[in-house]
């Protein structure tokens, strides 16, 4: 298949064998025990459009490409669900399903599904070699929308949170920034609980163990916790400067006045999904530093979205559970 520059030139056609590219580059497999004992068995064709059906002669199931990934039993072509992954990072779900001519509720269970996965696999990054880390953190006022059961009396006109820095439990979380300078990989965090020993935490989860890391952040005082924890750590006064030579935090500050519009966009965000929001930021920010293809970066997201090991361990987290329902 050549490569195309306009996702909404894929015919369905083509949208299949890019799944299958990237689900089956080792061969065909059985999605249920992942056994190669395979053979052809038939055709589907009951959206249209014929795909390839198989027989696992180990478990003796039938599946296909899409088996067991989020486009299974859906009656959305392909080619807007590409769509709707090309776009997601840009636009509001109203436009995608004005744009996509699919009914809202529709787009609003694709877009859930899209981000929730996407945002498991971006849990899992790790930062490789010697890093060169900033460190920021970002308050964004975020409340229980959507959510039916409240802990508060209903707000009269909206939220409106106090500024400077805030809590989770005030509606203002804050968003943890990681920038490594080598690479320009950037991470998000939403802690419930924000403190040093949050911050030491998912450094240790997100960077490789032996690497030599040197970290940068302002004067904020949780950030004292980095030095005795083992790290090299570099301070930038924001009370008198911005910047000491090349102590600086501007990459991070460069994410925020990006992420900022990135959730205007999204026309209010529950603090409880905040975290899936920043992960799918993240996703685009992070591969759009490899290329600005789109086609690409869709690519990237089906090695995600199509992986059963990842669509397996968001149903057997509670917390995505319902997504999948």
């Amino acid at each position: 298949m050549k490569t195309k520059k306009s996702i909404i030139t894929l015919g369905e056609k083509d949208c299949l064998e890019m799944i299958e590219k990237a689900r089956w580059k080792d061969g065909v497999f059985c999605p249920y025990c992942k056994s190669q004992e395979v053979v052809k068995n038939g055709w589907d064709d009951s959206d249209g459009v014929k795909v390839q059906k198989y027989m696992c002669k180990h478990c003796e199931k039938t599946f296909n490409v899409k088996t067991k990934t989020i486009f299974e039993n859906s009656k959305i072509p392909l080619q807007k669900w590409f769509t709707m992954i090309s776009l997601l990072g840009t636009n509001s779900i109203l436009f995608l399903s004005e744009f996509l001519n699919i009914a809202y509720s529709n787009a609003y269970r694709m877009a859930k599904k899209i981000r929730s996965v996407i945002s498991v696999e971006e849990g899992k990054r790790i930062l490789h070699g010697d890093i060169e880390l900033e460190i920021d953190e970002m308050y964004i006022s975020s409340g229980q929308k959507g959510e039916k059961n409240l802990d508060r009396p209903p707000r009269k006109r909206g939220l409106r949170a106090n500024r400077g820095r805030g809590t989770f439990e005030k509606d203002k979380p804050a968003i943890v920034t990681f920038v490594d300078r080598n690479t320009k990989e950037t991470m998000f965090f939403v802690p419930e609980h924000l403190s040093g020993d949050y911050v030491i935490d998912k450094m240790g989860g997100h960077t490789d163990k032996g690497s030599k890391i040197t970290t940068y952040t302002d004067e904020y005082k949780m950030y004292s916790k980095l030095e005795s924890a083992g790290y090299q750590h570099k301070v930038v006064n924001h009370s008198f400067e911005y910047a000491n030579g090349n102590i600086h935090i501007n990459n991070c500050e460069n994410r925020h006045s990006l992420l900022r519009p990135f959730l205007v966009i999204k026309r209010g965000v529950s603090k409880y999904n905040l975290q899936s929001y920043a992960n799918l930021f993240q996703f685009f920010f992070n591969k759009r530093l490899q290329s600005h293809n789109p086609v690409e970066i869709v690519t990237q997201a089906i090695n995600a979205i199509i992986n059963f090991l990842y669509f397996l361990q968001c149903l057997k987290n509670q917390q995505f559970l319902k997504l999948f329902a």
